[in-house]
């Protein structure tokens, strides 16, 4: 039997005005409240292993922040994100990112659920499987602070105008760079995502499921959980979120 997941559509209501984080975490003292693997079903087309990411959530001075961590290769596709994310720096416009393309390089998404990125991806008929880690206050300070710490080298080597040391390799090092090189002791000897999530997810502290458009239209209206499962054929068309929750569910939630 496959390890179970809560569900949480919450992501579609931001096309209603709703900030499902923002509006779910109540912050105290200032902390990380969870990190978690986010791996996404392929897209149609394209990215045939999926892709991974980190996300973080956390408090300070009285706000939420909510930010997800990618490695992707800098290319056409996405070079303009790259110059949107760190607009108005000098090296932003310019032939620099042009000549970088090729390079294993960090992204970091701010509010990935309120500013509309996981809603996207769900209308792209793509599932979010999150898995947050089982850790310690301090091993998620730590884990926060490595993250923000290779953001900002990155963002030096930007500025000086020199070349990103590593290269994107397919099948070595590819999207999972920032959970090898952030969390080298979870790494199941697989540079695959889904090898990620199958490893993890037993010991996770808390297993969450974004669906996709698809997904969600095949579950009645507040299915609480379901089990990890292998979407092959999808259909398109326009879902609701009306019957479902508008709360995000993560760890500052009482769902275990």
């Amino acid at each position: 039997m496959l390890p179970s997941y809560h569900v949480d559509p919450s992501p579609l209501w931001v096309a209603d005005g709703v900030s499902p984080v923002a509006s779910t975490v109540a912050c105290g003292a200032d902390g990380v409240l969870g990190a978690a693997v986010v791996v996404s079903s392929r897209k149609g087309g394209t990215m045939v292993w999926g892709h991974a990411s980190l996300r973080i959530v956390g408090c300070v001075d009285g706000e939420v922040y909510d930010l997800e961590y990618e490695t992707y290769r800098l290319g056409a596709w996405n070079e303009d994100l790259l110059r949107q994310e760190h607009v108005g720096q000098p090296y932003a416009d310019g032939p620099y990112f042009r000549s970088q393309r090729g390079a294993l390089v960090l992204f970091r998404n701010q509010r990935p659920v309120d500013a509309g990125w996981y809603r996207d991806l769900a209308n792209e008929n793509r599932e979010l499987w999150e898995v947050w880690l089982r850790a310690t206050p301090d091993e998620l300070t730590a884990l926060a602070d490595a993250a923000a710490d290779w953001y900002d080298e990155q963002r030096s080597t930007f500025l000086g105008g020199r070349d990103l040391p590593e290269r994107y390799v397919p099948w070595q090092r590819n999207c999972t760079a920032v959970l090898r090189d952030l969390r080298p002791d979870l790494d199941p000897g697989s540079a695959l995502p889904f090898a990620w999530l199958r490893a993890l997810e037993d010991e996770a502290s808390l297993r969450v499921v974004h669906p996709s458009v698809h997904l969600l239209a095949t579950l009645p209206p507040g299915t609480d959980q379901i089990e990890r499962r292998h979407v092959t054929f999808r259909t398109h068309r326009p879902v609701s979120p009306v019957g479902w929750s508008a709360e995000a569910v993560g760890p500052w939630t009482s769902v275990r």
